[in-house]
């Protein structure tokens, strides 16, 4: 049964050894690991010309279910993966505290210079982030606002700013090192910036608990340009070993949730890239203005005025409220009843709705993310959107019952629910089913092993996401049907979308089989035709299980090694 406390409260582990962060059991991956961070420890001393101090990384994620529902306060179920950001920083302080104001340095740099330009900026958290350039430092930059955001919140921003450690800062170097592929789905961004974030709050002998780090990197990466829902940035800090976690929001908590020994988790990227932050208008920042264009007009429906509609912002802010506590069920037939098939233009929204400019609803002198989306849009589809909303928060709770083993018995699918759904007036809409439908004799999935159960899980959520919130790409699509052609038992995108990667499960037994066949029937003509680079395979196709997230490590430059293994 899953843990039922969660561990937000707790702070980033300052780890010993690799072998406590990276496992000890393949002596090969940690001789890599070893070389890679000699290699890390290497770019900084050339950079710099002095070594480092303090090093955090923090890992991708691969969300095995509840897609585009973190924004909408419903909890996800991801899980963090081996691939990681790993960041080193060291900071230069003045021999006294008398140095030019707004002098000190933020330098940036990357193992990969050539790809991944350096760039210096102000130490300054005032700064704006140039959202317009997408220059990969930008989430650096985030990290580092993000800090000084949380302070003030903590109403402790003068007294740092006063203090004698930070009157002396001279330059705070950074060197980065990601392994998440880009534009992936996995999360590299926030993995970048979750990582900065760690390292400095470590150099500039701050701290923080895992709950307010997983807060404050959701909110810094805002700054980026797009509005990030948090899925990303907790499971990052508060992933480990062997677990995955429904990422809880609205207070931010992580609860452990143990998955079946027998299956084994593959992810395969589509190389179709995710650009999240150049495509947000079309989108992701799209899908963000259209759910919460549904939580007006549903509030409406139950009676608010037009005015205190309009200050509603999720979906399940206004389920908690009129459906039945939040019940899943009655907000997807309020959705059906409340908003309109097909699409809403502005027209219809400003003025046959009563909504008014919607400018000033989302606040767009203040927020040029929303102000592009309004400017460049003016297609709204509410219905489809809330509709992927409920039923996918519905199949995370499902997901998790599944795994914990608990067998609540409620008869609400099959034909007992269609015919339900046939008296209330509305249809049945795709993978809703009861708390564990395993156990429910009148539903599609009764009797099925926990195993498969999952995995149908998992395929209704991409069916969900490919028809109703509509981010998934040919190439995505193709990339499902090679997993569950070669003999996956589910399959389905995970990330924003648009591009990037597809989580797939099996039988342990016959994980190294279904690899072989994917790259057969999808990769290898794509590494003919110079779509993909055959010597990115090992990134590209791979088995993955639950890892550690983020860690904070010291170097010591004697030893010429972070730290020894075990």
């Amino acid at each position: 049964m899953g843990i039922a406390w969660s561990k937000e409260h707790y702070r980033v582990p300052k780890e010993e050894c690799l072998s406590d962060i990276y496992g000890s059991d393949d002596s090969n991956l940690l001789d890599d690991v070893k070389v890679r961070y000699n290699k890390l420890i290497d770019a900084f001393k050339k950079q710099f010309s002095e070594p480092p101090q303090t090093m955090a990384r923090s890992p991708g994620r691969v969300n095995l279910i509840g897609e585009h529902i973190d924004y909408e306060g419903y909890s996800v179920l991801p899980m963090a993966i081996g691939l990681d950001v790993v960041v080193a920083v060291k900071v230069v302080l003045e021999e006294n505290e008398e140095k030019e104001a707004n002098k000190a340095i933020l330098s940036i740099a990357n193992v990969n210079g050539e790809t991944y330009t350096p760039k210096e900026f102000a130490f300054d958290h005032t700064q704006d982030v140039d959202v317009k350039s997408h220059h990969w430092t930008n989430y650096v930059l985030c990290g580092f606002k993000g800090i000084f955001d949380q302070l003030e919140k903590q109403n402790r921003l003068d007294e740092i700013l006063e203090s004698a450690f930070m009157k002396r800062v001279k330059k705070v170097m950074v060197m980065v090192d990601g392994r998440v592929p880009l534009g992936s789905g996995l999360s590299s961004s926030s993995a970048l910036n979750c990582a900065v974030t760690v390292a400095l709050m470590e150099a500039l002998e701050l701290s923080f608990t895992k709950g307010e780090l997983s807060d404050m990197t959701c909110l810094s990466e805002r700054y980026s340009g797009t509005q990030s829902g948090g899925m990303d940035q907790a499971i990052s800090i508060m992933g480990e070993k062997d677990l995955a976690k429904r990422i809880d929001f609205n207070p931010i908590g992580a609860v452990d949730v143990p998955l079946p020994k027998t299956l084994t988790f593959l992810i395969g990227n589509s190389c179709a890239v995710s650009k999240k932050a150049e495509s947000a208008h079309k989108h992701y920042n799209l899908r963000v203005v259209e759910c919460r264009l549904a939580a007006i007009l549903m509030a409406k429906y139950y009676g608010e005025d037009i005015e205190k509609a309009k200050t509603r912002v999720t979906l399940r802010e206004v389920a908690d409220l009129y459906c039945n506590k939040g019940d899943l069920w009655t907000a997807l037939g309020a959705a059906r009843k409340a908003l309109n098939e097909g699409s809403y233009t502005k027209k219809q929204l400003e003025n046959d709705e009563g909504l008014g400019d919607l400018r000033k609803i989302f606040d767009c002198e203040n927020n040029e993310a929303f102000n592009v989306v309004l400017q460049k849009n003016d297609a709204f589809k509410l219905r489809v959107r809330a509709q992927h909303v409920f039923s996918e928060a519905r199949r995370v709770h499902e997901f998790q019952k599944i795994c914990d083993g608990q067998s609540f018995h409620y008869t609400i699918s099959g034909p007992i629910y269609k015919q339900w759904c046939k008296t209330i007036g509305f249809e049945a809409d795709i993978g809703v089913a009861s708390d564990d439908p395993t156990k429910d004799f009148v539903h599609p999935m009764y009797g099925m092993d926990k195993e498969s159960a999952l995995a149908k899980l998992m395929h209704l959520s991409h069916e969900s996401c490919k028809t109703q919130y509509e981010c998934s790409c040919d190439e995505l699509d193709e990339l499902v049907n090679a997993f569950m052609n070669a003999g996956a038992v589910g399959a389905r995108l995970t990330g924003a979308g648009w591009g990037g990667c597809v989580v797939a499960v099996c039988e342990s037994s016959c994980a190294e089989n279904i690899l072989a066949e994917v790259k057969k029937t999808f990769y290898e003509k794509r590494f003919q035709s110079g779509v993909a680079n055959k010597a990115d395979e090992a990134s590209l196709l791979f088995k993955t299980a639950p890892s550690a997230g983020a860690a904070i490590l010291h170097y010591d430059d004697e030893k010429g090694v972070v730290v020894q293994m075990h």
